[in-house]
């Protein structure tokens, strides 16, 4: 699954899967190349378990590594490699490209997870946002600070992260 950072690759996986009966025991996740690739490995070589590996922050060529290691194991181990690089997959590879959401959407979104930021405050957030979920959801996390505040400040250190 690829898409720019802050759409929402990551939180759609997560609330995909924490519907599964059992995901605590059934999903790895992990958030580099490397550690994808050893969680991979792990997975093949014990040879009886049964789980999803969430590959987060992988690149192509960190998905090409983990799909040779798991190659015979599609049984019992499925992968899920999140990216937001762009770089298109290996050899043809299948792929899911996420857009940024409409600032309607994010309107929704926002006032299903934060009812208590005022209606015009998560309205301006969705907007300020553009359609990236992430910063429009921090910006509500950090309503009642920038309320106190009078401006953005209190945000300033998590936007910038973007």
């Amino acid at each position: 699954m690829q898409g720019a950072a802050g759409v929402g690759k990551t939180r759609l996986v997560f609330e995909a899967s924490r519907h599964l009966p059992g995901a605590g025991e059934l999903v790895v996740l992990t958030n580099d190349d490397t550690r994808a690739v050893e969680a991979a490995t792990w997975l093949a070589n014990v040879g009886h378990l049964t789980a999803i590996l969430v590959a987060d922050e992988c690149s192509a060529q960190g998905r090409f590594e983990v799909a040779n290691i798991v190659t015979g194991h599609q049984g019992r181990i499925r992968v899920i490699a999140i990216d937001n690089t762009g770089e298109p997959p290996h050899h043809g590879s299948p792929g899911i490209w996420l857009e940024k959401i409409d600032v309607p959407v994010a309107e929704k979104i926002l006032t299903q997870n934060y009812p208590a930021v005022p209606s015009e405050r998560r309205r301006a957030y969705a907007d300020l946002s553009g359609g990236y979920i992430r910063l429009a959801a921090d910006l509500c996390s950090h309503d009642s600070q920038m309320s106190q505040a009078g401006g953005l400040g209190p945000a300033i250190p998590t936007v910038q992260d973007y």
